[in-house]
């Protein structure tokens, strides 16, 4: 008997080799670079409007890249999570006293 076998549903999604939970990132750095060099574009020249996206998503794609291999998914998940979370929890005892 013959069975398919689907090997792409187990591998996670990826992009340019940008994985899961940093496509969000990655997506974001371009926008914003984007962004920015159409501004720098208009004020000083489209040539150096190019030349600054141009650098802008190279240097967001190495700094990626190492975010990725220094860091996993799940820590950076953790990481967003403890941001939310209070610097400390104040605990106020109860004192309970014997009724006489």
């Amino acid at each position: 008997m013959k069975v398919r076998v689907y090997r792409n549903l187990d591998r996670p999604l990826s992009i340019l080799g940008i994985k899961g939970r940093f496509i969000r990132v990655a997506a974001i750095w371009v926008v914003v670079s984007i962004v920015a060099s159409i501004l720098i574009g208009t004020v000083l020249g489209g040539f150096v409007g190019i030349c600054n996206a141009v650098v802008a998503l190279v240097v967001g794609y190495i700094a990626l890249a190492e975010l990725q291999h220094r860091f996993s998914g799940n820590a950076i998940n953790r990481m967003m999570v403890r941001r939310n979370l209070p610097k400390y929890i104040v605990i106020n005892s109860k004192v309970w006293k014997k009724s006489i």
